[in-house]
């Protein structure tokens, strides 16, 4: 199978899965939004947000390590780099737990259990969803995701309609749900019965720690960027406003869901590119084609949700959708920097990466300084969305620069024409010019993206061929 096929194969492959679970997140809104306080969502989305930046930190983002590794051995020896792995996530584990103790004797704050649960849970989906991908079997990985979210939408249903629950509900579902996610996939490969203390291997370890460690720096600097943006909207403006940000960066989990798939799809594939000699050719298409694609979902998204929102929303978070614009446009080129980091990883060169995301969260902290006391929770949307946006040039200027690769030229007119049709149509104030405006634009998005979408047509038509 040629790569670029490949690569939309086992896109597909994980737009089906994560769809699912997106899906069912968003499904989630309305009786969030009804049930849930902004203050509490609001307090909710920060715990979140530390969790997501400590946890790969105090593991030190071992699984990264183990899922480049697991590409570099033949099948036969996959469970030893596994295994290593495994022992440093037991370790991580261990420090993180008593750095949790150790900050909960100084800061108190409620449903601390919860929290510890929640972060050791999301470790270990980290990894075993990785057992799952480094075995190359995708298909358990989605139905492992789907059997999780399944049961974490119905939990949360059950816990806050039946049992009138508040925000513990939101950190109850998600660790039965990855519970079962791990229990599916240990089931199917049996990792832990062919486990052994004698597959320790230091130099094998070090190995994967040395790649591991620059990663999870990049990790807990991007602290600076969500996590820091958050903690100033609730320190200078209140839980209540981190609330209606938390609730639009669930609209914006849609776009992460667009080049998130690609992403996936791309990790398998520049890995194995990653000793290829035209691998370079490779790498200019694959982000050429990207971000035309988030830029067409960033539009089209945008025109979806200004007419959704005040329908599928409650009305106390109502002010929210004034930082629509700003955080979506942010969402996307933080994801689009997540896919440019990619090939960071594929070359074995993490610390460049790390080096991106610091810099870009000094531009936060001086864009939160100026522009917060400006313009409130705009301000602090904009801040955010400059810095991520920034993230991503720089990446891009790097990869040009250190590995001659960069976006197709021919991407830029029609970057310029969609991006000033999505700002202008996004004015437009009634619904029915709204709805309109949706439909010009798609039109002018499958004209931006002809080639991508011709290209899709050969390969279904050829696959249709073969099955006959």
């Amino acid at each position: 199978m040629g790569y670029s096929k490949r690569f939309f194969k086992t896109a597909g492959v994980y737009f089906l899965g994560n769809a699912f679970t997106k899906i069912i997140s968003f499904l989630l809104l309305p009786l969030y939004t009804s049930r849930i306080s902004p203050d509490d969502f609001g307090v909710y989305g920060l715990a979140i947000t530390l969790i997501n930046t400590m946890v790969p930190v105090l593991f030190f983002s071992i699984w990264d390590g183990v899922f480049r590794f697991a590409f570099d051995v033949k099948d036969n020896n996959r469970q030893a780099v596994f295994a290593n792995g495994f022992l440093m996530a037991l370790f991580g584990a261990l420090l993180y737990t008593l750095s949790f103790c150790i900050f909960r004797y100084f800061v108190q704050f409620e449903h601390t259990g919860l929290i510890l649960l929640y972060s050791l849970s999301m470790a270990g989906q980290y990894f075993y969803t990785i057992l799952a991908r480094g075995n190359r079997n995708n298909t358990l990985f989605v139905i492992s995701g789907c059997a999780n979210s399944l049961l974490s939408f119905i939990l949360n249903v059950v816990l806050i309609v039946g049992f009138k629950m508040g925000v513990e509900s939101l950190y109850i579902s998600y660790i039965v749900g990855v519970i079962l996610q791990i229990a599916v996939i240990e089931v199917k490969i049996h990792f832990l019965s062919g486990f052994s203390l004698k597959q320790y291997n230091f130099e094998l370890a070090f190995s994967m720690l040395r790649f591991s460690v620059p990663v999870a720096i990049s990790s807990a600097s991007r602290w600076l960027l969500n996590g820091l943006t958050q903690v100033f909207i609730i320190g200078q403006l209140g839980a209540y406003s981190n609330g209606l940000y938390t609730v639009v960066m669930k609209f914006a989990s849609i776009l992460i869901l667009i080049i998130g798939v690609f992403q996936f799809a791309w990790y398998e594939l520049a890995y194995d590119l990653a000793n290829h000699e035209n691998r370079k050719s490779y790498y200019c298409r694959s982000i050429s084609v990207i971000l035309k694609l988030s830029l067409a979902g960033l539009s089209l998204l945008l025109i979806v949700v200004k007419l959704v929102y005040p329908v599928f929303i409650n009305g106390q978070y109502a002010e929210g959708l004034w930082i629509v614009p700003p955080l979506l446009f942010g969402t996307m080129a933080n994801a689009y920097a997540g896919f440019l980091g990619t090939l960071f990883m594929a070359e074995k060169k993490p610390l460049s990466m790390s080096f991106t995301t610091v810099l870009a969260g000094l531009v936060n902290i001086v864009g939160l300084l100026i522009l917060v006391p400006l313009w409130g929770l705009l301000g602090a949307t904009l801040s955010l969305s400059l810095s991520f946006a920034f993230y991503a040039l720089i990446r891009l200027i790097l990869l040009a620069r250190k590995q001659s690769v960069m976006p197709e030229i021919s991407t830029v007119p029609g970057l310029i024409i969609v991006g000033i049709s999505c700002v202008l149509f996004y004015l437009l104030q009634t619904s029915q010019a709204t709805i309109l405006a949706l439909l010009v634009l798609m039109i002018i998005v499958f004209w931006y993206l002809k080639k991508e979408l011709r290209f899709l047509g050969e390969t279904f038509s050829k696959k249709g061929k073969r099955g006959h």
